[in-house]
């Protein structure tokens, strides 16, 4: 029987020059929910770490509204994760269901490029909304894009 070894793909190659180098497991960063917090209305969740299968659990209870919030959105900073895999795009996904079932919608702010593409490739980027500053996410509207509805699976 053979065994096979799991291995992440960074986003960096370590110098800052992007590229896809793979890291043993053992060796990456937990996720972790750095704050929760209210702003202008809407929940603040700024994530740090690994967004990786071993992350969902964290992720799904994370990316709900706080009662304190008398806004329906929910803004996840990305500023900090150091790495994203689909694990993560699900929990996004069914975060942005729950928002929108209360009128509202997810925003992602501060992904970087390679997460951008990420999320362009799934096609995510139709359901959540990107934006560049936080200013810009906890704005009464979307910034730019127009969501469509994904039907539910």
């Amino acid at each position: 029987m053979a065994t096979f070894k799991r291995l992440a793909w960074s986003w960096s190659n370590g110098n800052g020059d992007p590229g896809r180098t793979p890291r043993d497991p053992k060796q990456t960063t937990a996720p972790v929910v750095l704050d929760r917090r209210v702003l202008r209305g809407c929940t603040i969740v700024t994530l740090a770490g690994d967004l990786d299968i071993e992350a969902v659990s964290v992720l799904d209870r994370a990316l709900v509204r706080m009662a304190a919030a008398t806004e329906p959105h929910i803004v996840a900073d990305l500023g900090l994760v150091d790495f994203m895999d689909c694990s993560a795009l699900g929990a996004f996904d069914r975060a942005a269901r729950e928002a929108s079932t209360a009128g509202g919608c997810l925003r992602l702010v501060n992904a970087d490029q390679k997460a951008y593409r990420l999320l362009q490739t799934s096609e995510l980027d139709r359901v959540v909304c990107l934006s560049a500053t936080l200013d810009a996410a906890t704005g009464s509207t979307c910034e730019g894009r127009r969501h469509t509805s994904r039907p539910a699976k």
